[in-house]
């Protein structure tokens, strides 16, 4: 039995010197402050969910901080000799948060797609040939427009399996 995600298996075939130090090594690049980048995007992801949840306020700065003013909160108490270094993390994240919405706006600009849900968790048997395929995980976005669907994977975190 081979075990792992969509992205896990693209990771592997894109590069497998950075699969092993990832996935096998479990190594990560930790932040000063102590919040690594699978962290960030764990907040990215938290961000992009309630935005999507909430039908897409405008999503600008103020969105951003309230949304993830208890990782704020919680990240301070765990590190409080980095406060510094934490808001300027946190700014970053804005800023590249902003950006990243800006991008999804000017693509579905172009398109009749509409978000339908985020965070879908999947679980999906599949047969093929003389193969058994088993699918587990969560679709970050679905989007629709009238028969057709799209799925949105934000690629922002490292996964551990």
């Amino acid at each position: 039995m081979i075990k792992g995600s969509v992205s896990s298996v693209e990771q592997f075939f894109n590069c497998s010197y950075q699969y092993f130090f990832n996935r096998g090594l479990r190594l990560s690049k930790v932040i000063d402050g102590g919040i690594s980048v699978a962290h960030m995007g764990t907040m990215m992801h938290f961000v992009l969910e309630q935005w999507v949840e909430l039908h897409m306020p405008k999503l600008d700065e103020d969105f951003i901080m309230s949304t993830l003013v208890d990782y704020r909160f919680d990240t301070a108490h765990l590190f409080p000799y980095h406060t510094h270094t934490l808001d300027l993390i946190f700014k970053l994240l804005t800023q590249q948060l902003l950006l990243t919405i800006q991008r999804f706006k000017h693509i579905e600009e172009m398109t009749h797609f509409k978000p339908y849900k985020s965070e879908v968790e999947l679980h999906e048997k599949m047969e093929l040939n003389d193969s058994t395929f088993l699918f587990n995980g969560f679709i970050d976005r679905i989007d629709h427009h009238d028969h057709s669907f799209r799925i949105i994977d934000y690629k922002s975190s490292a996964k551990s399996h």
